[in-house]
């Protein structure tokens, strides 16, 4: 009988506190911390000051419960502007959205450099895993007030600079996420045969993945152009007019490069709908198009955000000769569907006479509709770039001019001394804006 009341005892603190601490393992010592104020408990991370004047952080979380897309964790800095000035560490506290659900740490990027990286919370069956994303951008401008100081390094030293201490200012710069084609990675030449993409590089990246079993597997390759719309080649989706899979198998991997550790560092989201092109056929690129409506709206950040659509005249005239970028996760290997990691190449645009009379093949897949790309050099789009956007740098930003649909087939792998397929975007852009609205 008094066991039977300790045990009562027990389970009835354990259901009045035990949830609110209840922590998670944490995977990420050496950085991050759970601590508890005033009952709450939030989370924090420490980073030496680089000196660099530019501080980026992202975190990445995970927790095996459903939270919708406005709830995230956010963060906040605890150092003032003047002491990382002076060469203070960041300490930043990451405070979770709801009070008595705590996630755990997937992977910690400060200054490009990653701290830690982890798997997600386990997926239950029938459960629901959410993962939260949160980065925040400083930048630090220090001007000198008399140009004879001395710049001196903070060090724990006893001695004190003898020369006037320099005068900072400090400007925190904010980024607008919301603009379309714009990213902040430096961009660098591509060379022909493929480069590998880093992470934020082309953060309108998206992997199509589809159920299989207990788990997801990549399909394609998309564009995000809203904030709910994901623009992919109609073959991922639907053959013929059949669909290949329901809404219910499918997701949308955001702001990843690498499918291996899509679940810890990626942005999941369900698929509400899609829509084909009504021209869309089996063998043809003519309205090889489909659009992916997410079930909710994702939020923009550093490795999230949208490429521009077409704006300028659809004359493919125009544009002969000029070079476009694409990135997905296609390999050329006949042994693997996909590279695990993504890479992008830069092709030119060539003429329909051109493409038409380099191989008679293309009269069957062609149209006016679409438009040939490449340098029949055996380097191009592959086996999983399926559905990759071809964006054009115009006026400094990224535009999304094409779609990857196909290639001629040496019953093996794409030929990739021929010259690749695009849907040409400009050409059905009232059909996209109609589906946007």
């Amino acid at each position: 009988m008094a066991r039977s009341i300790l045990m009562l005892f027990i389970l009835c603190c354990t259901f009045k506190h035990g949830y609110s601490q209840l922590i998670p393992f944490n995977p990420c010592p050496n950085v991050f911390q759970y601590l508890k104020d005033d009952g709450m408990v939030h989370g924090r991370v420490e980073f030496a000051n680089d000196g660099s004047g530019l501080y980026v952080l992202g975190v990445n979380m995970s927790v095996a419960v459903f939270l919708d897309n406005e709830k995230s964790i956010r963060l906040h800095l605890l150092t003032s502007p003047n002491d990382i000035a002076n060469g203070a560490a960041l300490v930043y506290n990451i405070y979770f959205p709801v009070e008595n659900v705590i996630p755990k740490p997937t992977k910690i990027v400060f200054n490009n450099v990653v701290y830690c990286s982890s798997l997600p919370a386990k997926l239950e069956p029938g459960g629901y895993v959410t993962n939260l994303w949160a980065d925040t951008y400083l930048k630090i401008t220090v001007s000198y007030a008399n140009t004879d100081s001395s710049i001196y390094k903070p060090t724990p030293t006893v001695f004190r600079p003898t020369t006037p201490q320099p005068t900072f200012t400090t400007t925190p710069t904010y980024i607008n996420y919301d603009e379309c084609g714009v990213t902040n990675f430096k961009t660098r030449s591509l060379v022909v045969n493929g480069d590998d993409v880093s992470d934020g590089q082309f953060p309108w990246m998206v992997a199509v993945m589809y159920k299989m079993a207990d788990d997801f597997k990549y399909r394609c390759t998309g564009t995000l152009i809203s904030k709910r719309h994901v623009v992919t080649a109609g073959h991922c989706l639907q053959y013929g007019k059949v669909p290949l899979f329901a809404l219910e198998e499918l997701i949308v991997v955001l702001g990843i490069t690498n499918l291996e550790n899509w679940r810890a560092a990626g942005t999941l989201s369900d698929v509400e709908n899609f829509q084909t092109h009504a021209d869309f056929k089996e063998n043809s690129a003519d309205g090889d198009l489909a659009i992916i409506t997410l079930r909710t709206e994702v939020r923009f950040r550093e490795t999230v955000r949208r490429a521009c659509l077409w704006e300028e005249s659809d004359d493919l005239d125009a544009v002969l000769n000029l070079e476009g970028t694409i990135a997905g996760w296609g390999t050329d290997n006949p042994d693997v569907e996909y590279s695990k990691d993504a890479r992008s190449i830069t092709l030119p645009i060539v003429s329909q006479t051109v493409c038409l009379r380099s191989d008679s093949g293309f009269q069957a897949i062609t149209s006016s509709r679409t438009f040939c790309a490449g340098r029949r050099n055996n380097k191009g789009p592959c086996t999983g770039d399926s559905g990759a956007g071809f964006l054009m740098l115009r006026g400094g930003r990224w535009t999304l001019r094409g779609v990857t649909s196909l290639s001629l087939n040496d019953n093996i792998s794409c030929d990739l001394d021929n010259y690749s397929v695009f849907v040409d975007v400009a050409k059905v852009k009232k059909w996209i804006k109609s589906i946007l609205t």
